[in-house]
C-alpha cells in the first residue's frame, strides 16, 4: 500500500511518526539525562567558584609580600640592625631603646594609613620581642631582662619558638606561628622576614596576616546554588592546628574572630581525611548535604594545606530539576501537537517544488529549452532547482560550442579544399598568363605609333592579364602552407606599421584611422604573415566604412593572450551572410574592389598561429573584428628567453 501513496501523504506519515515515536523515549530518558547534566553543571559552577575564591585569597595573602620586604628595609628598621648585631654578640647598644621606639613610631604611622596589616613585631635572634605595634598603637615593654633590655614578649624561653625561628629560610619570606602566650591562636600564620647584618641573621621582622581583608574577600566570594562556604586548615604534623576551622558560614566564624575555633572532625570527619588525601573531590551521603572541596597550599615554605569547601543541600540539586521536568513535559506535548498539525504543511512545502522540477525537466526534454526555474522551497530543493538551471545553461553552452566547432571545422575543410583547388588552378594558369604578359610587351614594341585603337586594345589585354596575375598571387597566398619564420616581436610598432600600409587607401576615401595599444605587448609568430592578415582585415574595414568615417584599432591584453580589435562604422554584417564571410571568393564588393580572398587568407594565418578571428556586429553600429592570439602557441614549449 505504501508504494501507491502520493509523495505528500508519505511525507505526512513519516513526519508524524518522526515526531510521535521519539516522544516516549525522550520522556523516559530526559529525566536521567537532564539530572546528570544539571549535576555536572552544579559541579562546574561550584568548582569554578572554589577556584575563584582560592585565587582571591591567594592574591590577598601574597600581595603583601613585596610590601613586607620593603617594610623590613625601611630606615627605621635598618637603624636597628647594628644594635641587634651587637646584641647577638653579647653587647648592648645604649641607643637600642630609642631605636626601638623610633621603629615603633614608624609602624604606628604606617598602620594608621594601611589598616589592613596585622600585628608588626621585631624580635631579636633569640625570639624576644623588642618592637610590637597593633592596630596603630605601640605595645609597651612588659619585662626587662638582666641586661636592662626592654622586652615586650619573652620568646627566648620557648624552645619550640626558637627552633621555628632558626628553621626559617635566610634569604626568603617564611611563615611562623605565634608562640603560646604571645596572642591567641592565630587563624593565619605570621609572615617572617629574617633581618641580616654583616651576613648574619640578627633578628626577625614578623607581621600578622591581614585577617579582616581576608574575611571581606571570603564574605564577597560567590555562593553558587545557595551553598555555604567553609575554610579549614589541615596539618597532620601539628595536632593543635589540624582540622581547625578558619572561616565558616555555618557555624558562623571569621578569621578575625578571637573566640575558640571548632574542629573539622567534629563537623564532617570525612572532609578532614578526604581533604588531606585528594586535591579536590565531592562527598555525598544519600539524601544528605554534599560537600565540594578543593585543596590549597597557602604557605610556600610549609607542608600544610587549607581546604576550601562548599556545603550544598540536596534540595538545591533536585528541586530545579523537577521544575525543568515539568517544563520538558509541556514542551514535548506542544511539540507533538504542533508536529502533527504542521506535517501536512511540510508535505506541501516538499511536494510543490518537486512537482515544479519534474514538470520543468519534462518540458526541457520536449524542447522547451529557454524556460528556467525560480528556486523556491527548502535549501536542498532550491539547490536542486539551481542545479537544473546550471544543467540547462551548461547544455545550451555546450551545444553552442559544438555548433561553433562544427562551423570552424566546416570552414577549415572548405578552406583546405578550396586551397588545394586554388593552388592547382594558380599553378596551371601562371605560365599562360606569364606568356600573355610577355607577348603583349613584344606586340606593343611592334605597333605603329599612330594606331591608337590597336594600342588601346593591347593595353586592355595587358591590364586584364595583370589583374588575372594578381588573382593568381592571391590564390597562391591563400593556399601557401610553407614554413613560417616565428619569433617574438613588439605589438605596438607592428600595429603602427600595418596601419601605415593602409593609410593611403584610407586617405583616398577620407576615412580616419585611430590606433591605441597597451605598451610592452609582445606576440610570438611570423611577423610578416600576421601583418598580412591584419592588413587584409584593415582593408576590409576601410572598404566597409562610409566616407568621413572612422576605423578604430585597439591592441590590449586579454587573459593569457593578446587581442587586436578593428571596428568600422559600416552597415555591419547582414545575418543572411554571417556564415559566408570567411568563404574564399565570397565578396559583397564589385569585381574591381576585391577578389573575396582577404578574410579567407587572414583567418588561415591567424589559426595557423593558434589564434582565432571572429567578426560580429557592434552594439553602436558597424562591425568588429577580433584577432585573438595566445601568448605562446600550444605546440611550442616554453623557452627561458620568453618574455614574462
Amino acid at each position: 500500500m505504501l508504494p501507491r501513496l502520493p509523495l505528500k501523504f508519505r511525507v505526512f506519515l513519516w513526519v508524524s511518526l518522526a515526531v510521535a515515536l521519539p516522544v516516549g523515549l525522550l520522556v523516559g530518558s530526559a529525566a536521567q539525562y537532564g539530572q546528570r547534566l544539571y549535576i555536572d553543571e552544579v559541579r562546574q559552577d561550584l568548582y569554578g567558584a572554589l577556584d575563584r575564591t582560592v585565587a582571591a585569597v591567594d592574591r590577598r595573602l601574597f600581595i603583601e609580600h613585596d610590601l613586607i620586604l620593603a617594610l623590613s628595609e625601611v630606615p627605621a628598621v635598618a637603624a636597628m640592625l647594628p644594635a641587634l648585631y651587637a646584641l647577638r654578640h653579647d653587647r648592648v647598644d645604649p641607643d637600642l631603646e630609642q631605636l626601638a621606639a623610633d621603629a615603633a613610631h614608624f609602624f604606628e604611622t604606617f598602620q594608621a594609613v594601611r589598616r589592613s596589616l596585622g600585628t608588626m613585631r621585631i624580635v631579636d635572634y633569640q625570639g624576644d620581642t623588642l618592637v610590637k605595634v597593633r592596630d596603630g598603637h605601640s605595645v609597651p615593654p612588659a619585662i626587662e631582662n638582666l641586661d636592662a633590655i626592654p622586652v615586650i614578649e619573652n620568646g627566648s624561653e620557648n624552645a619550640a619558638f626558637r627552633t621555628a625561628l632558626a628553621a626559617l629560610r635566610v634569604d626568603d619570606i617564611g611563615s611562623l606561628a605565634s608562640p603560646p602566650g604571645f596572642d591567641a591562636l592565630d587563624a593565619v600564620l605570621n609572615t617572617a622576614v629574617p633581618l641580616r647584618y654583616r651576613d648574619e641573621v640578627v633578628g626577625y621582622f614578623l607581621i600578622g596576616a591581614p585577617l579582616e581583608p581576608l574575611d571581606r574577600t571570603l564574605d564577597v566570594s560567590a555562593r553558587p546554588r545557595g551553598a555555604q562556604l567553609l575554610v579549614a586548615e589541615i596539618d597532620p604534623d601539628n595536632p593543635a592546628r589540624n582540622g581547625m576551622i578558619l572561616y565558616a558560614d555555618n557555624p558562623e566564624l571569621r578569621m578575625a574572630s578571637v573566640e575558640g575555633r571548632p574542629r573539622l572532625q567534629d563537623l564532617e570527619s570525612r572532609l578532614l581525611t578526604e581533604g588531606f588525601a585528594h586535591t579536590e573531590g565531592r562527598i555525598t551521603d544519600g539524601d544528605g548535604p554534599a560537600w565540594y572541596f578543593r585543596q590549597h597550599s597557602p604557605y610556600p615554605d610549609r607542608l600544610l594545606n587549607w581546604v576550601f569547601a562548599y556545603r550544598l543541600d540536596s534540595s538545591a540539586v533536585t528541586t530545579p530539576f523537577w521544575h525543568a521536568s515539568y517544563v520538558l513535559w509541556g514542551v514535548i506535548l506542544v511539540a507533538l501537537a504542533a508536529g502533527l498539525l504542521l506535517a501536512q504543511l511540510a508535505a506541501r512545502q516538499v511536494t510543490t517544488p518537486v512537482s515544479r522540477l519534474v514538470n520543468r525537466l519534462t518540458g526541457y526534454a520536449e524542447g522547451e529549452r529557454h524556460d528556467r526555474l525560480v528556486p523556491t522551497g527548502a535549501p536542498e530543493l532550491r539547490e536542486a532547482h539551481s542545479a537544473f538551471n546550471r544543467m540547462a545553461d551548461t547544455l545550451d553552452r555546450l551545444e553552442s560550442e559544438r555548433d561553433q566547432a562544427q562551423r570552424v571545422m566546416l570552414q577549415q575543410a572548405k578552406l583546405s579544399s578550396v586551397g588545394q583547388l586554388a593552388a592547382g588552378i594558380a599553378h596551371e594558369l601562371s605560365n599562360p598568363l606569364a606568356n600573355i604578359f610577355s607577348l603583349t610587351k613584344l606586340v606593343q614594341r611592334g605597333l605603329p605609333p599612330a594606331d591608337a585603337q590597336l594600342r588601346g586594345d593591347v593595353d586592355n589585354i595587358r591590364s586584364e592579364a595583370e589583374r588575372a596575375s594578381r588573382i593568381i598571387r592571391g590564390l597562391l597566398d591563400f593556399a601557401r602552407q610553407g614554413a613560417t619564420h616565428a619569433a617574438w616581436f613588439e605589438v605596438e610598432p607592428w600595429l603602427r606599421e600595418s596601419v601605415g600600409l593602409v593609410q593611403r587607401m584610407a586617405e583616398q576615401r577620407d576615412i580616419g584611422l585611430a590606433m591605441t595599444g597597451t605598451p610592452e605587448l609582445q606576440l610570438y609568430g611570423d611577423r610578416g604573415l600576421l601583418q598580412q592578415a591584419l592588413v587584409n582585415v584593415l582593408i576590409n574595414a576601410v572598404q566597409a566604412s562610409p566616407e568621413h568615417g572612422r576605423v578604430q584599432i585597439v591592441a590590449d591584453r586579454l587573459g593569457d593572450g593578446v587581442e587586436v580589435r578593428v571596428q568600422d562604422q559600416g552597415p555591419g554584417i547582414p545575418p543572411e551572410i554571417a556564415d559566408q564571410i570567411f568563404d574564399p571568393f565570397f565578396t559583397t564588393k564589385s569585381d574591381s574592389d576585391g577578389t573575396g580572398l582577404g578574410l579567407s587568407i587572414a583567418i588561415g594565418v591567424v589559426e595557423r598561429h593558434g589564434g582565432r578571428l571572429t567578426l560580429e556586429n557592434a552594439p553602436d553600429g558597424g562591425a568588429i573584428a577580433h584577432l585573438r592570439f595566445p601568448d605562446r602557441p600550444a605546440d611550442r614549449p616554453p623557452d627561458p628567453s620568453d618574455p614574462p
